[in-house]
């Protein structure tokens, strides 16, 4: 299976795909990309909002822990689905706005300087509702939201 892990940072999640499975970590961050690289992953250095890659490229996107990161969120998934082949999955995974702790560390990170915009279920389910998609009841558990979304094959 190929897949890639937008804003994947140090490969941690990646890490345990990449076995029998062509796995390519994206990250906006030459740190991050070396960490990838150091675990023995693929690794490219790119904004989530301009991915080097053709149209779908890959059977499976990851977005985990990193949308709220990214400056042009609409931008960012668009092409995330852009890369993503026609019957493929994105996996979405993004701090429970719900729950206290994720609301101080979103103060937190404002307060900070950092560009973070954390979303609320009913904003991130907008951003993913499009022709020819399909998404999941979102999941919750461990202080987090999950997501799935199928491209449909004939997108």
């Amino acid at each position: 299976m190929t897949v890639v892990d937008i804003g994947g940072g140090t490969g941690r999640v990646s890490q345990s795909l990449a076995g029998t499975n062509l796995v390519v970590v994206c990250d906006s961050s030459w740190g991050m990309v070396g960490e990838s690289r150091r675990k023995g992953l693929n690794a490219c250095l790119a904004e989530a909002e301009h991915l080097p890659f053709p149209d779908g490229a890959f059977e499976r996107a990851l977005v985990v822990d990193a949308l709220h990161h990214m400056g042009d969120q609409g931008r960012a998934l668009a092409e995330a689905l852009r890369v993503l082949a026609p019957g493929g999955r994105l996996v979405l995974e993004e701090p429970d706005l719900r729950l206290f702790a994720v609301r101080l560390i979103a103060l937190a990170e404002r307060l900070l300087g950092m560009r973070s915009r954390m979303l609320g279920e009913r904003d991130l389910l907008a951003l993913l509702r499009r022709p020819g998609l399909t998404v999941g009841v979102p999941e919750r558990g461990g202080g987090a939201m999950r997501a799935s979304v199928e491209k449909q094959a004939r997108c």
